[in-house]
């Protein structure tokens, strides 16, 4: 496009009022100037600052925009995830081993016809028992003597998805969070428990994303890595490798290597 018209459509993007359909044209129009930018941007911080429309409530609809132009040959997890997770929901039955883990997949089977999202939010959180986490971190106490910490399939799942009862301890928990001046990637809060989800909320960089499915927070989730290009908590690394290249079929030189992913990727694509 030339500058000038670039230009014009950046200013009703930054300064217009406009509305949700006219943002989303402008927003298309604009897709390679801004991955352009995204790419040189040394901070989210600084993304948002030049790209504020990201942050209104239906921002991830412009995610979206950009995912697609990013990857625009992936496979569409929105409009075709059944299958796929009904083998992964297959493979968890057989691979699970830890008791808690066994009891929420009981407890799930229990359930005469589950909600899409109980059955979603069960499957997704018992991954991190399929790939349980071979992490390690190394502290150093007060005395310089050396800690390695290995982290546990709680630590990976609290890096992914958390419960909380009410709206006001979602807040509570952000804000705790926040105080540990920790980077904070993109998770899913869940007002309710497992079995009974009510609220879905994608919470990255003190914005808060209002979604109505599971699967809607993990695709905007994974979007949200891919398109600011951040790293997957070390935690969970595994269960974000597996959704990247099992759901969505991406490849990345960014991608770390995982005892057993590739073959129980391989196991699900060959099983009928």
């Amino acid at each position: 496009e030339p500058e000038e018209d670039i230009n014009l459509v950046l200013n009703q993007i930054r300064h217009d009022n406009c509305s949700l359909p006219e943002l989303e044209r402008h927003w298309s129009a604009t897709v390679n100037y801004r991955l352009n930018t995204i790419k040189n941007a040394m901070s989210t911080q600084e993304i948002f600052k030049e790209w504020p429309s990201y942050m209104i409530p239906m921002g991830y609809k412009l995610i979206d925009i950009d995912f697609k132009a990013l990857y625009p040959n992936c496979f569409n997890v929105l409009g075709n995830y059944e299958l796929k997770l009904e083998k992964i929901f297959g493979a968890l039955m057989t691979k699970i081993k830890d008791y808690n883990s066994r009891n929420m997949l009981k407890s799930l089977t229990d359930i005469e016809n589950p909600n899409e999202n109980v059955k979603q939010a069960v499957t997704f959180y018992l991954l991190h028992s399929m790939f349980v986490p071979t992490s390690k971190k190394v502290t150093i106490d007060d005395r310089g003597k050396k800690n390695i910490v290995k982290f546990s399939i709680k630590d990976s799942q609290n890096t992914f998805m958390v419960f909380c009862s009410t709206v006001t301890m979602v807040e509570e928990y952000i804000t705790n969070r926040s105080q540990l001046k920790l980077p904070i990637q993109p998770f899913i809060i869940i007002v309710g428990t497992l079995l009974e989800p009510r609220e879905i909320i994608v919470y990255f960089d003190s914005i808060k994303f209002k979604v109505f499915t599971v699967i809607r927070a993990i695709d905007l989730c994974f979007k949200i890595f891919q398109l600011f290009n951040l790293e997957y908590p070390i935690q969970s690394g595994a269960v974000w490798h597996f959704i990247q290249k099992y759901l969505y079929s991406i490849k990345t030189k960014f991608d770390k290597s995982y005892p057993n992913l590739n073959q129980i990727i391989y196991d699900l694509e060959n099983s009928v």
